[in-house]
């Protein structure tokens, strides 16, 4: 049964033109905590937007405010962009539209510089590194 109801949540994501009803069947997955039907629907409707010639601001835009509608009390102890279903969603849409090469290459880069700044030493008071 519950297979079933995926499968038209999904249809609807895929196939339907109206956000507001593609919202909703994606926020069906959240609200049951299912992380993994909600990223195979980010992947579906990125999939189905592209196939739509839809660029990627305007899917990005779509999935942002389905995120603001969910997180709209906040989620304690992160910044306000940048919450764990944020890095989801915008994984996703990196993922569908420049492929996992990329997004693997920029995430390896990220955590380069990262430990880059973690190993410089610190500026002394007046400027100058110790």
């Amino acid at each position: 049964m519950r297979q079933d109801q995926d499968e038209e949540l999904f249809e609807v994501i895929e196939h339907d033109a109206n956000v507001d009803r593609v919202s909703e069947a994606m926020r069906a997955f959240l609200a049951r905590g299912d992380t993994a039907s909600f990223e195979r629907s980010v992947a579906v409707f990125v999939r189905s937007a592209r196939a739509r010639h839809e660029p990627v601001e305007i899917v990005l835009a779509a999935l942002e405010s389905l995120v603001d509608a969910v997180e709209a009390s906040g989620v304690p102890g992160f910044d306000r962009r940048n919450t764990p279903l944020r890095h989801l969603v915008l994984r996703g849409v990196l993922l569908a539209f420049y492929g996992a090469e990329v997004v693997q290459r920029e995430a390896d880069a990220r955590q380069e510089r990262v430990e880059r700044r973690a190993q410089s030493p610190t500026p002394a008071p007046g400027g100058e590194r110790q």
